[in-house]
Order: structure tokens, then C-alpha cells, then sequence
């Protein structure tokens, strides 16, 4: 067989392995004569959490999960409720935010969420968590154990804030927000919103299409531009079944002009021969740099 086959039948057969991710020297450049932005600190982003969740009427129910809990029972949100409320407070708006991802740590052995909702309110999904949608609440509540977070089920790391954060994908997800002690625990997720960049925060992956989707899936969202690893990510190292995978994980997830939009910037940012061309050329890029 010719070399090019041979070598995608050995990324085939370690695609299941934790992905490298490679590290390149090329830098973006920086615009001259400019002021850096000021960073908010992390307690007026708590804030801003807190009105949201009051402003949703999703802090009854938060309040009600808390109390059935035990005492020493911790609730972390986290997910794109956190990013896009910093993404608003940074830049003035941010995606529409669809549900509130909830994790609970610290619980008895063998309990599930479902032990203490109403049977008529929830449903079990897919990650074996619950979709809770309490009365009067404006947005549905995603609630999974933390000891069930997939990165840390399949590294088999205990179930602690340190590692939730430290394997979180993307640094602009990077944050948790600690309801019961009302604050935010943040790695590089405040600067790299600011900055507008997706980057990896966690070498650890779960799958190479689920890493691919969620990228996309980010760079839809937020029109923030690429990292430099993440770029080299989706450029070379997603093999061709990984992108039949990759779209038919689309089609099952979001209409066809949606799925048609996320595989065209795919194709477009794999056309790019290297960062550098990526960095001058693409739109996402030159209004990061026009922005700032």
C-alpha cells in the first residue's frame, strides 16, 4: 500500500488514545498602539451570575437542589451558561444561552439526582444525568454528578474542582461557578474570552470527532477565532473517518443549514496552508485584530 494509506491506518488505530496536541512557535501578531483591555475581576462576574440566575428564576430551583442536598454537597455550574455571560459583560452580547449545565459533587454513594425531583419535571439523558425543567423556570437544568464528568469517568481522576478545570476542554469554557459559596473558580477562561481566542485548556481528550465537533460548534457560537493548536488539531490530525463521523454527529444534532454552515468553516480553516495564512486572512482574525 502507498505510505499515505499505511500512515492513516496507524492514526486509525490510536484514535481512541489521548490525542497529542502539538505545540507550534508561530505567534499571532499583535497590533501596536493599543491599550490592554481591563480584565474583570472574578467576584463581578459572580455578580453578574447571580442576577442571571435571579433574572431566570432558576435560583429558586437552585436553592430548593442546595437544601436537598447534603450539607457538605457542592453545586458547580459550568458550561456555556458561564461563557456567555462573560462573553456579554466583555463585549456587550453573547449567544443566547439554551440551559444551565449543573454538576453535584460530594454525595453519597449511589445517589442520582432523581432521587429528589418530581417525577412529572425531569428526564434522564444520554449521560446518564437528568434534564430538570422546574415550574416557572425560564431554562431547563442539566444536572450530572461530577464523578460522571466523561473526562474524568474515562482518566478515572477524582471528582474535585481542581481536576473538573483542569480538564475542561476549551480555556473559554474553563470556568465553574461554586453556588454555595456564591464564586468563580476561572483558569485563562476571562482572558481568552477577552482575547476572543479558542485554545485548549486540557490535554486529555475524550474523542478526537467529539474535540472536532466542539470546537466548530464553539467557533459558530462565539465568531471567536482559532488557537494555534486547535487550528493544527482540526487541520491535521482529523483523518477522513473521523470526518464522516464528525458530520454525521452534526446531522444528528442541528437542521441542515446548521450542519452545512459547521462543515463549510471545517473545510475553510483546513484549506489554510499553515497559521500564518489562517492568522492574515481569516475574517474571525482580522476583527480580533480591528476590535481590539
Amino acid at each position: 500500500p502507498p505510505r499515505w494509506y499505511r500512515r492513516r491506518q496507524r492514526q486509525m488505530c490510536i484514535r481512541d488514545s489521548a490525542p497529542v496536541i502539538q505545540s507550534h512557535c508561530i505567534k499571532t501578531p499583535t497590533p501596536t498602539g493599543q491599550t490592554m483591555q481591563t480584565l474583570p475581576d472574578p467576584k463581578s462576574v459572580a455578580d453578574r451570575i447571580i442576577r442571571f440566575l435571579s433574572d431566570t428564576n432558576a435560583q429558586e430551583a437552585l436553592d430548593f437542589l442546595q437544601k436537598s442536598l447534603p450539607d457538605d454537597a457542592d453545586i458547580y455550574i459550568a458550561g456555556g451558561v458561564v461563557r456567555d455571560i462573560l462573553i456579554a459583560k466583555l463585549h456587550g452580547a453573547g449567544p443566547s444561552t439554551e440551559d444551565i449545565d449543573i454538576f453535584i459533587a460530594d454525595v453519597p454513594t449511589g445517589f442520582h439526582p432523581s432521587d429528589i425531583l418530581a417525577t412529572d419535571q425531569f428526564e434522564v439523558t444520554d449521560l446518564g444525568g437528568v434534564r430538570w425543567r422546574p415550574q416557572n423556570t425560564e431554562l431547563p437544568l442539566d444536572i450530572c454528578l461530577l464523578e460522571n464528568f466523561v473526562i474524568l469517568e474515562k482518566y478515572q481522576m477524582e471528582p474535585n474542582l481542581e481536576n473538573f478545570l483542569d480538564t475542561i476542554d476549551f480555556t473559554v469554557n474553563a470556568a465553574v461557578f461554586d453556588y454555595r459559596r456564591r464564586c468563580l473558580h476561572s483558569k485563562r477562561c476571562i482572558e481568552d474570552v477577552a482575547g476572543r481566542t479558542i485554545d485548549f485548556n486540557s490535554r486529555l481528550l475524550y474523542t478526537k470527532a467529539s474535540t472536532a465537533f466542539r470546537a466548530l460548534v464553539l467557533r459558530y457560537k462565539t465568531g471567536f477565532r482559532l488557537s494555534e493548536a486547535v487550528f493544527y488539531f482540526l487541520k491535521n490530525d482529523i483523518d477522513v473517518e473521523t470526518v464522516l463521523f464528525l458530520k454525521h454527529l452534526f446531522k444528528s444534532r442541528f437542521k441542515r443549514e446548521k450542519t452545512n454552515r459547521l462543515m463549510t468553516d471545517f473545510n475553510r480553516i483546513s484549506r489554510f496552508r499553515d497559521y500564518r495564512g489562517y492568522v492574515q486572512k481569516a475574517p474571525e482574525c482580522r476583527r480580533h485584530v480591528n476590535d481590539d
